[in-house]
């Protein structure tokens, strides 16, 4: 048997008993989001013009997904691995966070 992290994570988008581990008894609301990407219109130091792009949430982890629990009945770790690291849970406050 094997319980696909990423599934689970989407089916909890909504859902009235959300709790983190570390502040049990706080409910918290998931929302799906899309990344926030913040584009500004500059003069660099020389006068030109330039775009600066910004983005307002972590995309990249500086970990690994963890892989040694809930693994897939296959053998496409690597596949495995970009899947959950395509995936983030951005706490914005003790009650809310973003998918």
């Amino acid at each position: 048997m094997s319980f696909d992290i990423v599934q689970a994570a989407q089916a909890l988008v909504g859902h009235p008993g959300l709790e983190f581990d570390d502040r049990p008894g706080v409910a918290v609301e998931l929302v799906e989001t899309l990344p926030v990407l913040e584009v500004r219109h500059e003069r660099g130091p020389a006068g030109a013009e330039r775009f600066v792009f910004l983005l307002h949430d972590e995309v990249l982890s500086d970990t690994e997904p963890e892989l040694d629990h809930h693994l897939p009945d296959y053998d496409q770790l690597d596949a495995e691995r970009e899947r959950r690291n395509s995936m983030r849970i951005v706490r914005d406050a003790p009650e809310r966070a973003r998918l």
